[in-house]
């Protein structure tokens, strides 16, 4: 019994390393290929970001599509206006920090501060408001402190004077 297990084992480990090697694909089975629009899109549907696609339908609705791992989830555009605004709320609890190229971020949370660093480049979203509105005030204090510096010796050589 032993013997007929090896000489059936040996034989067929022959026949498999016999067998021509290809590289071709067999005709039965379909190759994988990235296909730019996934499937479900409609196709006038215009690409807002990269895996993001904005369509209205014939009654005048707009919708909008994402490219999920499970395939496309589509929702009213109505849904992206109020993560616009969830946006600007959490934009609100940040501070943003110019660190050159980059944005140092902070936030305070229940348990302490939370910090970040995010490229100038890559900034979306809250994070891209929030530094929106760190620059501007910004360049809004730059002139008002010059402006405060001229008005001081102003001030005291009237006061010198008298």
């Amino acid at each position: 019994m032993f013997r007929r297990t090896i000489l059936t084992s040996s034989l067929t480990l022959a026949a498999l390393l016999a067998q021509p090697k290809t590289d071709a694909p067999k005709p039965g089975i379909a190759t994988a290929t990235k296909e730019a629009r996934p499937a479900g899109l409609p196709k006038d549907a215009t690409e807002v970001e990269p895996g993001l696609w904005k369509h209205t339908d014939a009654s005048g609705k707009t919708w909008m599509f994402r490219r999920t791992p499970f395939g496309v989830s589509k929702y009213p555009a109505s849904a992206a206006d109020e993560s616009a605004a969830n946006d600007e709320k959490e934009a609100a609890m940040l501070k943003a920090i110019d660190a050159g190229d980059s944005v140092k971020f902070e936030r305070k949370m229940p348990f302490g501060v939370t910090k970040w660093t995010r490229r100038k480049t890559e900034l979306k979203g809250a994070e891209a408001i929030a530094w929106k509105k760190a620059s501007a005030n910004q360049t809004n204090a730059a002139p008002a402190a010059s402006e405060q510096k001229t008005a001081q010796p102003a001030a005291k050589t009237a006061a010198a004077a008298k």
